[in-house]
């Protein structure tokens, strides 16, 4: 286990795994860094791999006052900086941490080469409403569970602070993120699973679907962790895209990938 702190008292848990460029990996409402150890062992020949646990999560501190968005962004930037890590990173961010990533590099597009961005509830109405309309242990065993249920996530729930998810969920019904994935500069590719049960699949626009740096792709047989349930090709595909120039257009989307929107 490797901490640091975050403003003199804020303890952040993080895992660092390989060697080579840096990809930092953010996660979602329902786990923690854990289920992140197959993706980056997948990379980690190539790719430097960091995994954090998002304030509320996991190890780190659990706090009423830090449970927003821009507080997020915040530890992002310092735990970046802190770390020493780079002057610019490659992010992957699934489900709440999508939208962390999203919005840090909204703030800092200077920090960011590219944005690997799974199950993005990119505007409120794309985050399925029952999560905040039950309490966190129901929700999980009875909508989520019935889907995913993987030790890599089982195992950290309990060290979730659920006044933490009541009030990022709450924050996030708010939002409309259109428009930071419309103007960023800079490569992003967004897998959505089709039989998600937590964020509705997400499908682009026209501009979107043909433009060089976009790449939109959703696995139709596939749940809320795509991570976990397809292991292979995901981190295939997280290769190809880390690999790829600026143009996401040679890449080519094996039929094993399933469906690609385009």
């Amino acid at each position: 286990m490797s901490i640091t702190t975050i403003d003199d008292d804020k303890l952040i848990h993080f895992e660092v795994l390989g060697r080579g460029e840096p990809v930092l990996f953010i996660h979602d409402f329902i786990g923690s860094w854990r289920y992140w150890w197959p993706s980056m062992q997948g990379i980690s020949r190539h790719y430097r791999g960091y995994a954090l646990d998002l304030w509320g999560f996991g190890d780190s501190t659990k706090s009423n006052e830090l449970y927003k968005i821009s507080c997020y962004v915040d530890l992002i930037n310092k735990f970046i900086d802190k770390l020493q890590i780079a002057k610019s990173v490659n992010i992957v961010g699934h489900g709440l941490g999508g939208i962390v990533g999203l919005c840090f590099a909204h703030r800092f597009p200077q920090k960011v080469e590219k944005l690997f961005l799974i199950s993005l509830p990119i505007q409120g109405s794309y985050l399925d409403g029952r999560i905040s309309e039950n309490t966190f242990e129901n929700y999980v065993s009875r909508i989520v569970n019935k889907a995913d249920s993987f030790d890599e996530v089982d195992k950290e729930l309990r060290k979730t602070d659920q006044e933490a998810v009541r009030c990022l969920v709450e924050e996030i019904q708010t939002l409309d993120l259109n428009n930071y994935l419309d103007n960023l500069p800079l490569p992003i590719m967004l897998l959505s699973g089709g039989q998600d049960p937590v964020v509705q699949p997400y499908e682009g626009n026209s501009a979107q679907n043909t433009a060089d740096d976009r790449l939109i792709i959703k696995i139709d047989q596939c749940s809320h962790y795509p991570m976990l349930e397809e292991k292979a090709k995901f981190n295939r595909l997280l290769l190809e895209f880390l690999a790829a120039d600026d143009s996401l257009s040679n890449i080519e989307v094996k039929d094993f990938w399933y469906r690609r929107v385009r």
